[in-house]
């Protein structure tokens, strides 16, 4: 059986010195992923055709990773249009597909924001771990888990569609999962370790087992 295909996005920074605009994306996702016996390609930010790409790339699923605000957070900084364009065009596609989409932190906030969710300001939630509650399906065996965010989605601001799988202490949303697309999202980063590694081994290897 060949592996399973990932597309992932990536981070837009914006290089004063150059005026250049790059795309990034931290070199631990490909360890993971390989790990997990995943193929991985870094999606580009400036693609005319996204569906395209995916389709010509045979990618059988997609991660929306973390960095940048949303152009829509009221006073967000280090924010990219063109990247959450490109990653409501790959929604989009997904949803079309119906493939398995998982996004990590910014992934998950954009998930919501395409579901017509909002947001809240938080502070104090970024290096740092945090501790979980309301923990449902695989999140029950979770304790804590990382948190790198200055924005978070409290249950008042759910998308349409989404259920909450996990909750902090402070009853921010920490997990979701789309109601009718295989579509999940956690406001952690994976790809660093924490306590929760193993754990999101499992999750994620489960998530994206060909289908």
């Amino acid at each position: 059986m060949s592996l399973v295909k990932l597309a992932i996005s990536q981070r837009v920074e914006h290089i004063l010195a150059y005026d250049e605009y790059r795309d990034c994306l931290d070199q631990e996702w490909v360890s993971f992923l390989e790990k997990l016996d995943f193929v991985v390609l870094p999606i580009p930010t400036k693609l005319s055709n996204a569906a395209a790409w995916l389709s010509i790339n045979d990618i059988d699923g997609i991660i929306l990773s973390g960095g940048n605000d949303l152009a829509c957070f009221e006073g967000s900084t280090n924010i990219s249009k063109t990247r959450d364009q490109l990653e409501l065009e790959l929604l989009n596609w997904a949803e079309e597909e119906n493939a398995p989409v998982l996004g990590v932190c910014r992934g998950m906030q954009l998930i919501n924001h395409r579901q017509r969710g909002g947001f809240v300001r938080v502070k104090g939630h970024v290096a740092c771990e945090h501790l979980l509650k309301d923990c449902v399906e695989h999140f029950s065996a979770y304790e804590s888990v990382n948190s790198y965010h200055d924005w978070a989605i409290d249950e008042q601001n759910l998308g349409a569609q989404l259920s909450i799988l996990a909750k902090s202490k402070n009853n921010d949303v920490e997990a979701i999962r789309h109601q009718l697309l295989p579509w999940l999202g956690i406001m952690w980063h994976p790809e660093r370790r924490s306590t929760s590694y193993a754990l999101d081994c499992e999750l994620i290897k489960e998530h994206f087992k060909r289908r």
